[in-house]
């Protein structure tokens, strides 16, 4: 009897992963000639180099050979559990010629996916961040958090919902915060396992302070700015009347003079 154990069950699609397989001698004999194959019927697992065929020269009793794979999943496989079947010939002990031994194996393609986070932009105390699913794998309920962190100030929810996105899809995820600096930004997903994860990142954003930082709030921001329109008004007032002091005194001399040489002249 032999018994072929796969030790990887996840394939993510497009990606190279390494599969190896474990041929156990678990009878009497020890078992000579044996080739080993494996095959999906689909097309969405294959090996990336080489055949699926290898060939093991013998295996003792109660001995084992493991052959290694690197495959890749096809990158529009839809997340699936998908059957390949694994076909082992080999000389009989009793000398009667070839046996084959075959079975099923199940290797489900999907699971876990990639994000970009990125700055899109930041008006009025709100920082919006572009959030893009780049990997190879749909991701459903994503949300979007800036968790507490120095130089960030959040004065509304720290927590976005953004819901599915599809491989290649992206969305604006809005916050009402202010500051400058790295931006710490928490992607949270249920991957197509049903199994929740939660993916960190850190955003470089230097962002000017907003008007409100720059004056405060309230009655005081009021103040502060009704100073400086008075002192703008004011400004342009003392302008005016140096101009027209000026354009006097220009005035005057001329006058002076004028008279002047006409008392000469008489």
């Amino acid at each position: 009897m032999q018994v072929i154990y796969v030790d990887k069950t996840v394939i993510v699609p497009g990606k190279e992963t390494p599969l190896t397989f474990t041929i156990n001698n678990v009878g009497r004999s020890t078992l000579h000639n044996l080739q080993f194959r494996w095959e999906n019927d689909d097309g969405i697992i294959l090996p990336v180099s080489g055949t699926a065929g290898r060939y093991v020269d013998s295996i003792e009793i109660d001995d084992s050979v493991e052959i290694e794979y690197m495959v890749m999943a096809s990158t529009n496989a839809d997340p699936d559990l998908y059957p390949i079947d694994l076909i082992l010939t080999y000389d009989d002990p009793s000398g009667s010629g070839e046996s084959t031994f075959t079975t099923t194996a199940g290797i489900y393609v999907g699971g876990e996916t990639d994000f970009e986070v990125s700055f899109d932009s930041s008006t009025g105390g709100e920082v919006s961040l572009n959030i893009a699913n780049t990997g190879s794998n749909p991701a459903s309920a994503v949300s979007v958090n800036l968790p507490q962190q120095q130089g960030w100030r959040v004065t509304g929810t720290r927590t976005s919902m953004v819901g599915s996105l599809a491989k290649g899809d992206y969305t604006i995820a809005s916050f009402a915060a202010q500051g400058t600096g790295d931006l710490m930004v928490d992607v949270a997903y249920t991957d197509t396992m049903g199994n929740r994860r939660n993916e960190e990142y850190t955003i470089d954003i230097d962002t000017p302070r907003n008007v409100t930082e720059v004056l405060g709030t309230g009655a005081n921001a009021g103040a502060r700015a009704g100073r400086q329109t008075t002192a703008s008004q004011g400004l342009s007032i003392t302008a005016i009347v140096g101009i027209v002091i000026a354009a006097l005194i220009v005035a005057g001399g001329a006058y002076w003079f004028i008279r002047r040489r006409s008392g000469k002249r008489k």
